[in-house]
């Protein structure tokens, strides 16, 4: 019974943080229902393990080496997951997307604040869907005299052997479980609002460096859009590389690797024209109109491209904007 208090206990601390306007508050959330999906499926994974291993005459559907993998590897308990039946296909690819935003959360203490909300709404549909059956996540629930479920409405000798059927938990859900503001925006319409966001970013940093750079930066002068990009992108990509690159003090050798580095990068370059900002907004504004399956298909497929973009012709507007400001410093005597 303490399980599923904890349970219940967890959901009703990610709802509120959920509700709250201050971002590290939902950045909690998104963290802490993620990690409920995990302790639910590790829980249920668990359980078929142990009715292998029931049947002790026949031989083990999974090997220990097969099970170990699965229990410390996220992407490996999807899998199994959804092999199992516990989730389908596309729900995998949805919680693999919201594991990565919470690793960013937890390692990075760093997303995209759009991202955060599209992760909530995602965990939290999931949530509703499956707690009903997934319960506890245990074969059976022990129930003790001076435990008390605080979420359980039911009242009379025989309250306390409840909490963990199905309606306990539909109407716990219902009750305290409030992550969301159904009347908001779906996640396919987040996800194209955040994507079209980006490309408008990036065609706003693309016109403000067009004509200015090459006065700041004339090496700069025979660069063309493709150019521009792929120079960047590349600091970009290679940043912590390049950083260590500085602390060699042999100037041929700090050369050389230098050159490796931008090679190997070049070499599995694609050519970029302007049009492809434009191409790419066209396409994430038709997102909005998708189901969550569908549209977080496209996402994954185009989101290292839009991000690549976007935060190369950032920060080659970050660094002409740096150039500027020094300009004006200088010529008031700064």
């Amino acid at each position: 019974m303490e399980r599923v208090i904890l349970l219940k206990t967890q959901l009703v601390e990610a709802a509120k943080f959920a509700r709250s306007t201050q971002a590290a508050h939902r950045r909690l959330a998104a963290i802490l229902l993620d990690n409920f999906i995990e302790i639910q499926l590790s829980t249920l994974i668990k359980q078929i393990f142990r009715h292998d291993e029931a049947y002790y005459k026949r031989e083990k559907k999974y090997s220990e080496t097969f099970r170990h993998k699965v229990l410390y590897n996220y992407d490996e308990l999807l899998k199994l997951s959804v092999v199992e039946s516990i989730i389908t296909t596309d729900e995998c690819r949805m919680l693999s997307f919201c594991h990565d935003v919470r690793n960013n959360l937890y390692h990075k203490v760093g997303e995209e604040k759009l991202l955060i909300r599209i992760a909530i709404n995602m965990l939290y549909s999931i949530i509703v869907k499956y707690q009903p059956n997934w319960k506890s996540g245990r074969g059976f629930t022990a129930y003790t005299m001076d435990t008390v479920d605080p979420y359980n409405d039911k009242k009379g000798r025989f309250a306390m052997f409840s909490g963990n059927s199905k309606d306990d938990w539909d109407n716990f859900l219902a009750k305290h479980f409030t992550c969301i503001d159904r009347r908001a925006k779906s996640a396919s319409r987040l996800i194209s609002d955040f994507l079209v966001g980006k490309m408008k970013d990036a065609k706003s940093a693309l016109k403000f460096v067009d004509k200015e750079f090459v006065i700041f930066f004339p090496h700069t002068k025979d660069w063309d859009f493709n150019k521009l990009v792929l120079n960047y992108a590349f600091l970009n990509a290679n940043d912590n590389e390049l950083k260590r690159l500085k602390e060699i003090s042999d100037a041929h050798e700090r050369d050389r690797r230098f050159d490796e580095l931008a090679k190997k990068y070049k070499k599995s370059w694609t050519f970029k024209k302007p049009e492809r900002l434009t191409i790419l907004e066209r396409k994430f504004k038709e997102l909005g109109t998708l189901n969550i399956e569908r549209c977080l298909e496209k996402f994954m497929s185009h989101r290292e491209e839009a991000f690549m973009l976007h935060d190369a012709l950032s920060r080659a507007a970050g660094e002409l904007d740096g150039e500027i400001q020094s300009a004006i410093d200088r010529s008031k005597g700064k």
